[in-house]
């Protein structure tokens, strides 16, 4: 990455780290969406993209996009775990 950026580059490098980040999609698994890795560099270099150009934008976030609905814990309620104590 060139040391000094116009904005219109900066965009466009964010805009590329976004959809890498789009794609590279950390599952609730702990896994890449993509590459099925759990420490996915593809990821790490996007995240960092970010950091290092200091816009001011963050990523943005895709409800659903980690498929929660593939971690079976029976529901919000499967959760909660009673509590008991000893008498």
């Amino acid at each position: 990455m060139p040391d000094l950026l116009t904005r219109g580059q900066a965009n466009e490098l964010l805009d590329d780290a976004q959809r890498r980040l789009d794609l590279h999609t950390q599952l609730i698994t702990g896994t890449c969406a993509a590459c099925g890795h759990f420490d996915c560099i593809e990821r790490e270099l996007a995240m960092r993209e970010f950091v290092e150009i200091q816009l001011g934008r963050l990523p943005r976030r895709a409800p659903g996009a980690s498929q929660p609905h593939l971690c079976d814990r029976g529901g919000w309620s499967a959760w909660l775990i009673p509590v008991t104590r000893p008498n």
